[in-house]
């Protein structure tokens, strides 16, 4: 029997304002995206009655994603429009590990596309597989943040089976407030004149996001420190649209389907992730300056013929896109604490949002999930006790993720293209076959594995230092026995 975090009453959101005011919520989770979805369903899973809250409009009460009426700016429609102004979402073992406690990555993976690789563009548009793993099941999937978050967002509307809690969703409801003892002061905006309630949970979950507002009201109980950092370089969302037929790749692909595609140009790049549908979401990173230059067409395309001909050659609404699609800034979220009040708790982009260039930033946060359940079950439904546990131990590991995710974009656009990269990198992987712990990548380490990002980090900075070492050691006695031997032919002669 799984810990539970108390007895679970039913949430009163209506009645008297008395009883409004003494309203007890079970949990409280404020943000209905991935993180919050799925937080969500461990908590009901637990037996926990759950309250999610959202200030978007109900995407299961809107169209679905095929017949979004045009205009509409709510439901699936907003998550669609969302989507296209993100990354593309590579899911990979940490985030695979959560939904398997669950018994919803099947589910997921139906609607993934496996990529086995990076695939290198050289400038002369010659490619070259670099495969992510040392077996077949060290691949990446790429998945739609639209999809997976109506899914997750189906499964809770389901009713529960026995021993599950309740969720009740609420959206167009708008946090406003959180006082000393966690209890929230919560809007109703969907109302002509919003009705204000509150709610005195027994856990409040804050996953709402890199500007959360949890995490503004934290701030107001604990000293809480907070680094919100953008970097210089921005991105533009593009696309390559499925070919008529099924293409030379099968299934419409006009471009090979199962790898992550680099086109690495040092001080830019150009990625392509493949979606179920054919088409493949096209991303140019680069700096605002080169970016603003890029928005004029006549320039943009001129750029694009110079540096990435192949792929021009399938983007048939390049010219468009790059008049109409909005530029997106990058950023790190840093926060200390993560909780407060013995009760609140920030996951996902809310305490620790990456820039996109490790494909952690949804895998961190199912990571999240799996580990606030574990440290309640280890805790024995002990709110304080769990919360606090579950930030000693993510707090290093993401603090480090965002470091790596910052040093993955110099390797991405620069060191892929590196041939004593490439050596290096299959040196590691020829050192993995003689000793299996040895970590073949820290690709490896950081997407297949369920290492702690810092400890992760650390081991392969020891084994890179070790192999540098022992190479430079090498070279050295090769350049002596080769002095040695050239001296003993000169006296010889």
């Amino acid at each position: 029997t799984r810990a539970r975090l108390f007895a679970s009453p039913a949430a009163v959101m209506a009645g008297s304002p008395d009883e409004a005011d003494a309203a007890l919520a079970p949990v409280a989770v404020i943000g209905a995206g991935l993180a919050g979805t799925l937080a969500a369903l461990f908590l009901r899973e637990r037996g926990s009655d759950v309250i999610l809250m959202d200030l978007r409009d109900d995407p299961l009460k809107a169209a679905d994603a095929a017949g979004c009426a045009k205009g509409d700016t709510g439901g699936l429609a907003l998550l669609a429009n969302a989507s296209k102004r993100s990354i593309n979402l590579a899911l990979s073992a940490r985030g695979l590990r959560a939904l398997r406690k669950l018994g919803l990555a099947d589910a997921v993976l139906a609607d993934a596309v496996v990529m086995r690789g990076r695939m290198i563009h050289t400038p002369s548009g010659q490619t070259e597989l670099q495969p992510y793993g040392s077996t077949d099941e060290e691949v990446l999937n790429s998945v739609s943040r639209e999809i997976i978050n109506k899914f997750l967002l189906e499964r809770l509307a389901a009713p529960p089976t026995p021993g599950q809690g309740k969720v009740e969703m609420c959206f167009k409801h708008k946090l406003v407030g959180m006082s000393k003892d966690g209890s929230l002061t919560v809007s109703d905006t969907s109302a002509t004149l919003a009705a204000t309630r509150t709610l005195r949970p027994s856990l409040v979950v804050g996953a709402d996001g890199s500007f959360s507002v949890v995490r503004r009201e934290l701030a107001k109980l604990c000293r809480l420190s907070l680094k919100h950092e953008y970097i210089e370089h921005g991105y533009l969302e593009l696309s390559i649209p499925p070919v008529p037929g099924s293409g030379e790749w099968g299934s419409g692909f006009a471009i090979f389907p199962h790898a992550l595609h680099i086109w690495p140009r040092h001080d830019f790049m150009l990625i392509a992730l493949p979606n179920k549908d054919g088409s493949f979401t096209g991303t140019l990173f680069a700096s605002w300056a080169l970016l603003d230059r890029i928005l004029n067409p006549e320039y943009g395309l001129a750029f694009f013929r110079e540096h990435f001909a192949d792929a021009m050659a399938v983007m048939p609404d390049l010219a468009a896109e790059l008049r109409a699609n909005p530029r997106g800034a990058l950023a790190t979220v840093r926060c200390d604490p993560w909780h407060a009040a013995g009760k609140v708790v920030l996951i996902g982009d809310a305490a620790h949002a990456v820039v996109p260039f490790y494909g952690q930033g949804m895998n961190a946060a199912f990571e999240d999930c799996l580990a606030l359940d574990d440290a309640l079950e280890q805790a024995a439904g002990d709110v304080p006790t769990a919360i606090a546990s579950f930030y000693a131990a993510r707090k290093p590991a993401c603090d480090a993720l965002a470091e790596l995710s910052l040093g993955n974009y110099v390797e991405m656009r620069s060191k892929t293209a590196s041939r004593l990269f490439v050596l290096k990198n299959n040196l590691h992987a020829l050192l993995h076959k003689c000793v299996p712990d040895w970590q073949p990548s820290l690709h490896t380490a950081v997407s297949f594995s369920a290492m702690p990002y810092h400890e992760a980090r650390a081991r392969f900075d020891w084994q890179d230092s070790t192999l540098t070492t022992g190479l430079r050691v090498a070279g050295l006695a090769l350049a002596c026995g080769s002095a040695v031997l050239a001296r003993r032919a000169l006296v010889a002669a």
